[in-house]
């Protein structure tokens, strides 16, 4: 059941107050102070789908599009400024610690540009699409594409190693807490590997996992129409029953919950413990990213050309 949620007379969001059809382990943390979500902002400067995003530690948001910008837009949702590829668009993109952002386009190649918004430099580093770019606390980044592999790069645009060990398109890379890079295959695997290009560990589904996040030493994955959240013994520690329409991304805050990007043109929040939270439904069309920063704000993009900040109002507060 959806319900519409005022404050006073204004009107906070659309949330579905029910709960999931869940299967439970035995590995449930305590809940965090329950929350409805809350549009900010919107961007709208962008003239086709908005494919990616990331965040700087002082909440600046970067953007890549169909259009062919990457755009850096503050917290306020102004532009700053505006890079526009001269032949193919970027479908990922992530930020440094000294605010270099780089990005990966369709053609295999990762552009790092300063924090003007200024070309530094362009290398090849795949043969075709680039689906995942994350940057570590040294600056280095790491890239996952169609070709099956993933590279660690410096910042000067070197290659310090090439993971291979993938047989199918790698979907999604990212750095846990402990500097360890998770990776996620079309292959149905997930693997860890070492920051000197190591293979640690390896989790087998079959089918094709889409996406991945982590929280402390559990890795939540995306399989089909499901999410499901596992521990590095390889247990699942619950699955949803497939309520969603088709997920295009997922990312962790750091009290463990996880927020889906949809298909269907829906963020969902949902807790460590497996249960939903809130539905956020204002996008028009299909979200393609959702990140959520350390305030516990979320910016999300979508093929319906814009990027939106969304806060979060503690339920307690309101009574």
């Amino acid at each position: 059941m959806f319900n519409k949620v005022y404050l006073g007379d204004t009107l906070i969001s659309k949330i579905f107050l029910g709960d999931m059809s869940i299967k439970y382990g035995n590995n449930n943390p305590n809940l965090d102070t329950p929350t409805i979500p809350k549009e900010v902002w919107k961007f709208v400067g962008h003239s086709d789908i908005v494919k990616s995003i990331a965040i700087d530690s002082i909440s600046n948001v970067y953007s890549t599009s169909a259009d062919k910008t990457t755009r850096k837009i503050n917290s306020d949702s102004q532009e700053i400024w505006k890079y526009l590829s001269t032949s193919w668009g970027a479908d990922s993109i992530a930020v440094d610690e000294q605010g270099n952002v780089f990005i990966g386009e369709g053609n295999g190649v990762v552009k790092k540009l300063n924090s003007n918004g200024d070309l530094v430099w362009e290398r090849t580093i795949h043969k075709n699409y680039i689906y995942s770019i994350t940057a570590d606390e040294q600056d280095n980044i790491y890239t996952g594409g169609y070709d099956n592999k993933i590279n660690k790069i410096n910042p000067a645009g070197e290659i310090i190693w090439r993971f291979t060990q993938h047989t199918s398109s790698v979907n999604k890379v990212v750095i846990n807490h402990e500097g360890n890079l998770f990776s996620c295959s079309r292959d149905g695997t997930i693997r860890i590997i070492s920051p000197d290009g190591q293979e640690l560990w390896k989790f087998i589904l079959g089918s094709s996992i889409n996406n991945i996040s982590t929280f402390k030493n559990f890795i939540y994955f995306v399989d089909g129409l499901k999410i499901k959240l596992i521990n590095q013994n390889k247990d699942i520690i619950w699955e949803n029953e497939g309520i969603y329409s088709s997920i295009n991304y997922i990312d962790t805050d750091s009290n463990g919950n996880v927020y889906c990007s949809e298909h269907g043109s829906k963020i969902r929040k949902i807790n460590f413990s497996g249960k939903l939270e809130w539905v956020f439904e204002e996008f028009e069309s299909s979200v393609n990213s959702a990140i959520v920063d350390n305030d516990f704000n979320i910016y999300g993009c979508s093929k319906d050309k814009t990027v939106r900040k969304i806060s979060q109002l503690s339920t307690l507060a309101m009574n």
